[in-house]
């Protein structure tokens, strides 16, 4: 391995965790475990493998301070955190003449530009229903989804054999967690 950043030279691999590595071990996205080890200061080493890739690494005690600063809530956010937003959850189905039951499922703030990404690499792919919904329901109204009989799944991909129990299922529970609007009297 050839180092990238004087400071590598200081420390043997065996007194090094990739960051990937104790990104898993914590249950946390790689991403987010880099942002706060930039926040917090700490040191990043990075070295090349032999196939040219970097990949970040940082000293096994360091991982002490860190467990520690986790248990105390430095940073608590949960892995798939991306603030509670109102948006979209929608129904596409990905090859209408090819494959009708194969649909994919998600959440999305621009269903526009969400429906022009599918269609980069499926140009027939068509909405067949969308609801409101927050971000944090996305997971519940997938696991929803597959739920219903006869339903197979492969990440957020889903064979709907039955697509009307599916749209039923989604809009009784969007119906749940969508709060009623609040009207307040005007009295003149």
């Amino acid at each position: 391995m050839e180092p990238i950043q004087p400071d590598t030279v200081r420390y043997l691999p065996s007194e090094l965790i990739s960051v990937g590595e104790y990104a898993e071990q914590i249950g946390r996205d790689r991403s987010a475990v880099h942002r706060f080890l930039k926040k917090e200061k700490i040191t990043i080493l990075k070295r090349r493998g032999p196939t040219g890739q970097t990949t970040s690494y940082i000293p096994r005690d360091a991982v002490k301070d860190l467990d520690e600063l986790l248990e105390y809530g430095t940073y608590d956010r949960p892995r798939e955190t991306r603030g509670d937003v109102g948006g979209r959850f929608y129904l596409i189905q990905i090859m209408p003449e090819e494959a009708p039951a194969n649909i994919t499922t998600g959440f999305t703030d621009n269903l526009p530009r969400r429906i022009m990404e599918y269609r980069t690499a499926w140009y027939t792919a068509t909405v067949l229903h969308e609801w409101y919904a927050r971000s944090s329901w996305e997971r519940l109204l997938q696991d929803a989804i597959e739920a219903v009989p006869g339903i197979t799944r492969s990440g957020e991909h889903f064979i709907i054999t039955d697509i009307d129990a599916v749209i039923e299922q989604i809009e009784t529970i969007t119906k749940r967690l969508t709060p009623e609007p609040k009207f307040s009297a005007l009295h003149y």
